[in-house]
């Protein structure tokens, strides 16, 4: 098994700079189909850029059979992800959980959303200051 996360930074992005990931890339290929009855691949990123991936190379794409979408967490659980990371010994207090549920409410969920990551850093991440 292989498990490639962040696999999109194989392919280059438009314009950019060739490097040694198109190599990569055509050297999974060759892979995948030498040893298709032996080798699982799961590759793993945001699902715009995987995209790229994915046409970075005309025999990638029919080589991965099932695709997986992963919805991000809701405000729920982002609180439940955050809880235990609290400063060692202390627990969020009700106004402090309704405080992170307004605050994992209002965070912009883009591309660049970090989703369970986000909800780990804010706890000790003093620049996210949560009203």
């Amino acid at each position: 098994m292989l498990f490639i996360d962040e696999a999109y930074a194989l392919a280059a992005e438009p314009g950019g700079v060739a490097d040694f990931g198109r190599e990569g890339i055509d050297t999974l290929v060759k892979l995948m189909e030498d040893h298709r009855d032996d080798v699982v691949v799961i590759a793993a990123g945001y699902e715009a850029e995987m995209q790229r991936f994915l046409a970075a190379n005309s025999g990638l794409s029919s080589r991965f059979s099932h695709r997986v979408r992963f919805a991000d967490y809701t405000t729920d659980e982002l609180v439940t992800i955050a809880s235990p990371h609290a400063a060692a010994g202390y627990e969020f207090s009700g106004s402090a959980v309704v405080a992170l549920r307004r605050h994992f409410a209002a965070a912009p969920r883009g591309a660049s959303f970090g989703n369970g990551r986000y909800a780990r850093q804010v706890p000790g991440d003093r620049r996210q200051a949560i009203p």
